[in-house]
């Protein structure tokens, strides 16, 4: 993994992909790559979560 790469990583500028999370995990044993994976869903949830709340519902959200 590149140097960039990590440093979007660790600084909110990039979201973990499953590839990096698997290279993760190699160079760090302590470390599952589900674990990691599930972590980078619970963030993007909560992050679609509060832009909804932010701002209206796409007209295609909204129900008939």
């Amino acid at each position: 993994m590149r140097r960039a790469t990590l440093s979007d990583l660790l600084h909110g500028k990039a979201a973990l992909t499953p590839e990096m999370a698997l290279r993760i995990e190699k160079g760090l044993s302590d470390r599952d790559m589900d674990h990691l994976l599930r972590m980078q869903l619970a963030y993007d949830v909560a992050k679609n979560r509060e832009e909804r709340r932010a701002g209206p519902l796409d007209s295609a959200l909204r129900p008939a």
